[in-house]
């Protein structure tokens, strides 16, 4: 069956998530920067990197190597073409993160701000776990239910409405546990809140 993700249009995307109602983009974009300074990763991967929202908050001159992942070609593409000439050694993979036949090389560093709400949280994990190195970091934000709040914000983009039909909730407890079982442990769990009343759970985990 074919992934709705390969139905949406990188523009709606982006302009839905930047929305001032919304302001996912800019709240994914500063918490990964935030991971950048506190572990100083020589390699990264970015799960679900759309366009390369958080790209601009890599220091080329510390970071190595750069690995952005997405199902979307069309994504990888403009992603690309906007960070190619801005680093040294950036790869585009274009793979489900839940199949077998996903591979890419270890890092220090992986982030997924948004992503496990859309696959099979213990086929991810148990996959995403290989390609850390030891010691290294998978840093990752879930949304949590509101109630007074549909899961993905209603706006003039539409063709968003569509990612509710595979959107799930994912338990931090249950999340935490998958993560334990595959060889990463926690070490910082914390809530957050924006001002749209949206609330995201920031996990961090390393690999043991």
């Amino acid at each position: 069956m074919k992934n709705i993700w390969l139905d949406i249009e990188l523009s709606d995307y982006e302009n839905h998530m930047a929305l001032p109602s919304v302001a996912q983009s800019q709240y994914l974009s500063q918490y990964f920067f935030k991971l950048l300074e506190s572990f100083h990763p020589k390699t990264v991967a970015i799960l679900g990197c759309s366009g390369g929202n958080g790209l601009e908050r890599i220091n080329s001159e510390e970071v190595e190597k750069i690995i952005c992942v997405d199902i979307n070609p069309n994504f990888l593409k403009e992603a690309k073409h906007r960070y190619n000439k801005r680093f040294k050694d950036i790869e585009y993979v274009c793979q489900d993160i839940t199949s077998e036949n996903f591979k890419i090389s270890n890092v220090d560093l992986m982030y997924a701000g948004l992503i496990f709400e859309y696959v099979d949280i213990e086929l991810a994990i148990n996959i995403a776990a290989r390609f850390i190195n030891s010691k290294g970091v998978l840093g990752a934000v879930l949304q949590q239910p509101n109630e007074k709040i549909p899961e993905v914000t209603p706006s003039r983009y539409k063709s968003l409405e569509k990612l509710s039909k595979v959107f799930g909730f994912v338990p931090s407890a249950k999340f935490i546990e998958l993560c334990n079982i595959h060889g990463l442990k926690l070490i910082s769990q914390i809530e957050t809140q924006l001002e749209s009343s949206k609330k995201f759970t920031e996990l961090i985990f390393q690999k043991f």
